[in-house]
């Protein structure tokens, strides 16, 4: 099973890491989806791991400190990288988040308890990746799995998912929608296969497989993109 997070964002981190680059808008409501039940506020602290390239930042308040950690070095060289199950060396936080990584991450609902162990008593734990039953599952094991440099097989959410966390309460676990927004239909294909790491595809492919959840006007490209939320209170 292709669940190894840090060798797959060795090799293509960088590519991943440019398309949010020239891109930084495009995924604006699945960060903002993140806080939809909990909200931050400004003095409050957050940890947001694997950050990527530090994506989550610049939708947050002013005034929020947020903690940058990587399972990778394959973005940034500007990140601390550790490991998923390894010492953090942080301390606790009144809000950790891991958006859009955990399908790669063998061991979920560990990684999971790992984050409320640096979650203060009363803060939250914000989850959010692909859903199993969601359009999305298929078109990344198949599509994207066959054309990108690393293969794509994913361990997705269900509704049961970190129901059992350890000194956790769940809030909420849900589909919400959060789509992906772009001047045109090219600028959204161009940063689908950046994004993903496509690489000897066929352009018709990924038009076939991504038009019937794209909707257009004169000014904007819209994916009808949707993560499986789960917000988690520790007690």
């Amino acid at each position: 099973m292709n669940l190894d997070y840090t060798a797959i964002f060795a090799q293509r981190g960088h590519a991943y890491h440019g398309a949010m680059q020239r891109q930084p808008d495009a995924r604006n409501a699945e960060f903002d989806q993140l806080f939809a039940h909990v909200g931050v506020i400004p003095g409050q602290t957050v940890l947001d791991i694997p950050a990527g390239g530090g994506y989550l930042a610049r939708r947050l308040p002013k005034d929020v400190h947020v903690s940058e950690l990587e399972l990778s070095a394959g973005f940034t060289p500007d990140l601390r990288v550790v490991a998923a199950d390894g010492d953090w060396g942080v301390g606790q936080f009144d809000h950790t988040v891991t958006l859009a990584g955990l399908h790669h991450i063998a061991d979920q609902n560990g990684f999971i308890a790992h984050l409320a162990r640096h979650t203060r008593k009363g803060g939250a734990i914000h989850i959010a990746d692909v859903d199993k039953e969601s359009w999305l599952h298929p078109f990344l094991d198949g599509f994207v799995g066959r054309y990108n440099i690393t293969g794509h097989e994913g361990k997705y959410l269900t509704r049961e998912s970190f129901t059992r966390i350890p000194g956790t309460t769940l809030i909420a676990s849900e589909v919400r929608p959060c789509p992906w927004r772009f001047a045109s239909r090219e600028a959204l294909l161009d940063f689908a296969a950046d994004l993903f790491g496509l690489v000897k595809y066929p352009r018709a492919g990924l038009v076939r497989e991504l038009a019937p959840h794209i909707s257009e006007s004169k000014s904007e490209a819209v994916l009808d993109w949707k993560l499986r939320y789960v917000d988690l209170e520790v007690i």
